[in-house]
C-alpha cells in the first residue's frame, strides 16, 4: 500500500492511495488535488498489504509525530526569543 498525503498553503488538503509502485491509482480517500497550488506539507508513506506492514508504518508514523512536536517546540522558541530581542532593542516612546 502506497500513501500521498498534501496540505496546500490555503489550507486544502488530499490524499490518494496507489500501488505500491505507484503505477495503479487505487482511490482518493480525501480531499480534491489543488493544481497550482504550493503544498505546504507532504507525506508519502508505502507499507506492506499486511498487518506486520500496518504495525511498522504506524511505528514509524509515531516516531515522525513525536520528531515534528519536538521542532515545532523548538520554532516557537526561536520565534519568542526573536520577539523578545525585538522589544528589548526598540525605544521607548517619547510621547
Amino acid at each position: 500500500m502506497r500513501l500521498v498525503f498534501k496540505q496546500y498553503a490555503n489550507g486544502g488538503s488530499s490524499a490518494v492511495e496507489t500501488s505500491n509502485d505507484g503505477g495503479s491509482f487505487v482511490k482518493q480517500p480525501a480531499g480534491n488535488r489543488e493544481v497550482g497550488q504550493r503544498i505546504s506539507a507532504y507525506l508519502e508513506v508505502t507499507c506492506d498489504d499486511n498487518a506486520k506492514g500496518a504495525d511498522g508504518l504506524l511505528e514509524g508514523l509515531s516516531w515522525l509525530s513525536e520528531e515534528m512536536g519536538r521542532r515545532k517546540q523548538t520554532f516557537a522558541d526561536a520565534s519568542a526569543r526573536k520577539r523578545s530581542k525585538r522589544g528589548a532593542t526598540s525605544r521607548p516612546s517619547t510621547r
